[in-house]
């Protein structure tokens, strides 16, 4: 019994020394030449090699960038259309005054374009010509301007350009072989929120009580004034037709009984 003990802890012993001499041997192996023996090694495939640089060529000589492609406009006008205008400057503004052609606006915010050249602290004049009587002072607009004339005033206007001589109504005066976009014209005034202002022939008057009697009274009263005139210059010629008339029966009846006594 004793001596089957003695046989298993020799055993033990013998295969403790036999791992530790393995460790060992294995902590004691030289690197591969070549290598760094601090490099540790990392599970899973190598990064790649980096290469060159953007912009680097191989030699490692800058490469210039790439052109940029030229942009374009989101719309393409087909050829034989007319070119819609572009606005200059796109703004929100309050009208402060104006007179017969021109309105005065305080910019409350610029919308798209730039106004310098033609702005003054941030009043700025827009001329309109016979549209301006369709704006209200103290009111605020949206306004599409571009400069024309000889003095490159900034423009806009109210009322839409209507087609001469009635447009397609003229058989072959505007027709085209390709069809051409409709675009909305951005050298308009507005409302703030984008509605068309009350351009109609009455707009003048709408506010203006008193304007719209006289608008009526004035050419009434010009129709009875006429009448009564005619009708007095009538009664003139007739009561100086009618003086001469009884003065020559006078005349004649006075002259009668003197040839009868000379007789």
């Amino acid at each position: 019994m004793n001596g089957v003990a003695r046989w298993l802890i020799a055993s033990a012993a013998l295969g403790v020394l036999t791992l530790a001499h393995a460790d060992l041997a294995a902590a004691t192996v030289p690197a591969p030449p070549g290598t760094d023996p601090s490099a540790t090694s990392t599970s899973g495939p190598e990064a790649p090699a980096a290469g060159p640089l953007a912009g680097d060529d191989e030699s490692g000589a800058p490469v210039p960038a790439p052109a940029a492609a030229p942009s374009a406009p989101l719309l393409q006008i087909p050829t034989g259309c007319p070119t819609p205008p572009i606005a200059s400057v796109v703004f929100v503004g309050r009208v402060v005054a104006k007179d017969y052609r021109v309105a005065r606006y305080q910019i409350e915010q610029v919308r798209a374009g730039s106004p310098t050249g033609y702005v003054l602290g941030n009043l700025i004049d827009i001329r309109y010509g016979n549209d301006v009587q369709f704006l209200d002072v103290n009111h605020d607009y949206l306004v599409g301007a571009v400069p024309q004339g000889a003095e490159l005033v900034l423009t806009s206007k109210v009322r839409e350009d209507k087609p001469i001589l009635g447009g397609n109504a003229v058989i072959g005066l505007t027709e085209k072989a390709v069809a051409c976009p409709v675009i909305e014209d951005p050298v308009r005034t507005f409302h703030v929120d984008g509605s068309e202002i009350d351009a109609g022939m009455l707009k003048g008057l709408s506010d203006d009580k008193k304007g719209i009697v006289l608008a009526f009274a004035k050419p009434i009263a010009a129709v009875i004034a006429i009448v009564l005139a005619l009708a007095a210059i009538r009664w003139l010629f007739t009561a100086i037709f009618l003086a001469a008339r009884r003065a020559a029966e006078a005349d004649r009846g006075g002259r009668a009984p003197r040839r009868a006594r000379v007789g």
